[in-house]
């Protein structure tokens, strides 16, 4: 941190800062936000492109007279209202999001903070990254935070005629996830002008989302999709799910929830949902969005489903949930020198991903082999 910090106070020209602060580890320390002088009176360039992950911003400063918070210092060192780009997994303190809610500058936004959507300029956005809903603070359970449909009226009727680019989805390892049936897609359409490029979660309960993706075709101005399915069946999902309604919050190993659900409940390929996403069902959802495309051509959606999530290398070892490692995507491209039948590509790792007992990069090769190492949790 004290070489960023003294980078910024030296260097007038530099124009983008991207720092990432995970959970203390051996090689990120204890330091959390930038050293600045608790007297004031520090000068940064003003960044057009400004991205903080897992930074404190609302560290008080106790050695300064006024015992001032770290944000504070820092909008007294830059002007926040010059930053186009900005990217943050947690919430702003409310005073800096009224600061950048006086700015008609900023355009591109990697933030799921309702309080900062409320209080942005409308229709100043071009791009919108909405991934779960910002927490604020780490040891909260993710699970409290997910983002529902609410949050996607908020951006519509706030950003919708100006956005180019929406991205709005949870991350299933992490979330309750969406529930199915309860937004009209259809008025995405209504609520967008130049929408180009949407990346949403799309619920399933067991069958293709074909209304859905109609909706989602029916967008004049789309020209490319990402599409995110849910991989848990409805009995995987409360299996999983069972530890957080824990009263004790002790651990629950497969033994202990057999005892308590039986032990064929969910087993097997049950426990993803269906139907599965592969080569042949990709390429006819695909060729479904693309019969029901008015407007511009879609020429490219891609599919994806799993885990998905960025994790820092030191993060703890995979394998305490169900969805750790497995995943797929399927990439479709309109193409004239392809037959259609080779529009859509699986990724290696997502092939038939429901008849693999566990990811290839774990070197176990069954379900049951991590669990075993948990027998002392057994309640």
């Amino acid at each position: 941190m004290d070489s960023v910090h003294a980078a910024l106070l030296t260097c007038p020209n530099i124009t983008h800062l991207d720092l990432s602060v995970d959970d203390p580890t051996c090689t990120t320390g204890y330091a959390s936000s930038l050293p600045f002088n608790p007297m004031g009176g520090e000068r940064y360039p003003n960044l057009t492109i400004l991205k903080l992950y897992g930074y404190d911003l609302r560290r008080t400063e106790t050695d300064g007279p006024e015992n001032k918070i770290n944000w504070e210092l820092w909008v007294d060192a830059m002007d926040w209202t010059k930053i186009e780009e900005l990217g943050l997994r947690n919430p702003l303190p409310k005073a800096l999001s009224r600061v950048l809610g006086t700015s008609w500058t900023l355009r591109r936004l990697e933030s799921a903070d309702p309080y900062l959507m409320r209080v942005l300029q409308n229709n100043t956005l071009t791009h919108l990254s909405w991934v779960d809903r910002a927490r604020y603070n780490r040891d909260m359970d993710p699970r409290a935070f997910s983002i529902d449909y609410a949050d996607l009226d908020a951006i519509l009727d706030r950003q919708g005629k100006s956005l180019q680019s929406l991205e709005f989805r949870c991350t299933e390892i992490t979330s309750h996830g969406l529930p199915y049936g309860q937004f009209n897609f259809s008025t995405i359409r209504d609520r967008t002008e130049n929408l180009a490029h949407l990346s949403i979660d799309v619920p399933r309960n067991g069958t293709w989302p074909l209304e859905i993706l109609k909706d989602i075709a029916a967008i004049p101005t789309l020209q490319r999709a990402d599409i995110w399915f849910n991989m848990q069946s409805e009995c995987q999902r409360l299996y999983e799910n069972h530890n957080h309604a824990n009263p004790d919050h002790t651990l629950w190993t497969r033994s202990s929830k057999d005892r308590h659900f039986g032990k064929d409940f969910c087993k097997g390929e049950d426990r993803f949902q269906k139907p599965y996403l592969n080569k042949t069902s990709a390429l006819e959802l695909f060729k479904h969005m693309r019969a029901n495309k008015e407007g511009i051509e879609l020429s490219e959606v891609t599919f994806w489903i799993g885990d998905w999530m960025t994790r820092p290398w030191e993060s703890l070892v995979w394998g305490a949930n169900f969805l750790d490692g497995r995943r797929a995507q399927v990439e479709c491209h309109a193409r004239d020198d392809v037959d259609m039948e080779d529009w859509c590509v699986v990724e290696k790792w997502g092939e038939e991903y429901w008849t693999k007992s566990f990811p290839p990069s774990i070197p176990w090769d069954d379900d049951d082999d991590w669990e075993l190492d948990l027998e002392e949790y057994d309640v």
